[in-house]
Formats: structure tokens, sequence, C-alpha cells
């Protein structure tokens, strides 16, 4: 069975957890009346990408009474990866304020936000939580499924930000189109066309 240290990884992780969901949460400022557009296709993402962060909790593998050094050494990682990975999913939203949605949409008065995160990528939120997952996933699941779990999550990720991208495309025009030509979808380097 884990003893308190070998658990200590794991539910700081958990911890990261609970504080994205605080983060997410708490009030950003209201919308102003309904959303002018919608795609819900991004809610079939959002399935699949909660499917992913289920295989991570539920496929666990079994404990060990020891671990090798390195192991521990990347549970600690996986700590410092979700910590990390937490701040900047809850940055973005905070960045965001009432813009911020499960849904891709689109509200009245809408502008496209580019500072933050934001300048380095487009899509933060998405960036985030797969090192909030794996960070978790090398504390408590089978390799096996966490490898699932994040293919999973790249499936899932890709229709959200091809439903976010749409919309913003069609409300910003060339505006959105040049910040997609500057700034990568998901990960900090060369950018790529939505």
């Amino acid at each position: 069975m884990f003893g308190l240290q070998s658990n200590a990884p794991l539910l700081l992780c958990l911890l990261a957890w609970v504080g994205v969901g605080v983060g997410l949460a708490l009030p950003r400022g209201r919308g102003s009346g309904g959303s002018a557009r919608r795609d819900r296709r991004s809610l079939v993402g959002l399935g699949i990408q909660t499917l992913s962060f289920s295989l991570v909790f539920v496929a666990q593998r079994q404990p060990a009474a020891t671990l090798p050094p390195w192991e521990a050494a990347l549970r600690w990682a996986g700590v410092l990866l979700a910590w990390g990975s937490a701040a900047l999913a809850i940055g973005a939203v905070r960045v965001l304020g009432r813009h911020w949605s499960l849904e891709a949409r689109v509200l009245p008065g809408h502008r496209l936000v580019r500072e933050g995160p934001y300048a380095h990528v487009r899509h933060p939120i998405y960036a985030a939580m797969p090192g909030l997952m794996i960070g978790t996933g090398v504390n408590l699941t089978q390799w096996v499924a966490l490898a699932g779990a994040a293919a999973l999550y790249l499936v899932g990720t890709r229709l959200r930000v091809r439903a976010e991208d749409g919309l913003l495309r069609q409300q910003f025009g060339d505006e959105f189109d040049r910040y997609a030509a500057e700034v990568p979808g998901l990960w900090p380097g060369r950018p790529r066309q939505a």
C-alpha cells in the first residue's frame, strides 16, 4: 500500500485539479445577453476530452511497495507539470473574462483576445489541460491507458479548436486570419493556420 510520502505527489496533483475547478467556477463578469453564435460541435469535443480525463482516473495501476528512484522523480515532475498547467489554464480563463465558456460561442460585443497567454498560443487552456492530465497520470494511471487518454484528448481538442477558430474567423475575418498566422494554435513555436 502507498505510504503518505508516495501518495504526496498524487494528492498534490489532485489539488491542482481542484484549483482548476475553482478557477473555472469563480465569477468572471457577465456576458451581455445571449450568444450571438454557437457551435455545438464543440460539445462533442468536450465529451471526448472528458472521456480522456476519466480514463486517467479509472485505469489506475497497482501501487508498488517501493518506487525506483526514476519513478519517484517522475512523479514529482508530474506535480510540477500539473501545477504549472493549472496555473496556465486559470490565468487564461482570467484573461478571457466573460468570453470564457465550455461551449464554443461568440457573444454580442465579443472581442478577439490576444493578450496574456493568448499572445503565445490561441488556445492556452487546451494546451494546459494535457499537462494536468499527464502530471496526474504519471502518479496514478497505467502507462498504456495514459497514452490512450492523451490520444483521445488530442482528438477532442482538434474538434474544439476547429469549432472555435471557425466562429472567430466568421466574427473577425481578416483580423483572426492575421492572428492565426502569427500565433500557433496549441503549443508555442511555428504558427500554423487554423
